[in-house]
């Protein structure tokens, strides 16, 4: 789910599948891919399918896992251009997603955190 809310990004429209779509093998079909307030990136964004078996997630190897690569493109200014604070109050506005990450972790008093966030995108 969160990987298609464009409500997580700064602008509200862009969502992790406007540059990884899903219909278009994972990947984005231009040769680079365009992000918040229409900025151009460096470099196509890579395919998601089965992304868990890339050695590195980003093109330039930066990231060590996909947990460390979750917050990258939500942040990033070419990208998707939110803050910490926006996606959680972003979740924290949507009963939905406070039910359902309770859900995934309920052992955690303050479910609804960036860590927590990171954890479960891909």
């Amino acid at each position: 789910m969160l990987f298609f809310d464009p409500r997580l990004s700064a602008s509200e429209i862009i969502s992790c599948n406007t540059c990884r779509n899903l219909g278009t093998g994972g990947v984005d079909p231009g040769p680079t891919s365009v992000g918040h307030v229409w900025k151009v990136g460096l470099r196509r964004a890579p395919t998601v399918y089965n992304a868990v078996f890339n050695v590195a997630p980003f093109w330039d190897g930066r990231a060590a896992d996909l947990k460390a690569q979750a917050t990258g493109p939500v942040q990033a200014s070419a990208e998707m251009s939110a803050t910490p604070n926006h996606v959680l109050d972003s979740l924290n506005s949507m009963a939905s997603y406070v039910a359902l990450v309770k859900n995934a972790f309920p052992n955690d008093a303050r479910p609804v955190t960036f860590e927590n966030y990171e954890g479960n995108r891909g």
